[in-house]
């Protein structure tokens, strides 16, 4: 429900998210977790993402992922922080 949440808020803001990813294996975290801290720092079993609790979007510009706004993500964070 947070998620929608968020997305709706955003989207009344003039910023449309699409989801990344939610549910993660413990395979697919490990994989994760090799390819860098700029993926994650969670070994498998300790990401929010293997729980239902974590879920992934990006902004989109055009219909363009923007990965590198941290203007963009800003607002988009204080509407999640808003949410709980």
């Amino acid at each position: 429900d947070k998620v929608l949440a968020l997305i709706a808020q955003c989207k009344a803001k003039g910023i449309n998210l699409a989801v990344v990813e939610t549910f993660r294996t413990h395979a697919k975290q490990n994989e994760y977790k090799a390819m860098g801290k700029k993926y994650t720092r969670s070994t498998g079993g300790r990401s929010k993402h293997q729980y239902g609790l974590a879920v992934d979007v990006v902004p989109l510009v055009d219909s363009v992922a923007v990965w590198n706004n941290p203007y963009l993500w800003r607002k988009i964070g204080l509407i999640g922080e808003r949410l709980g």
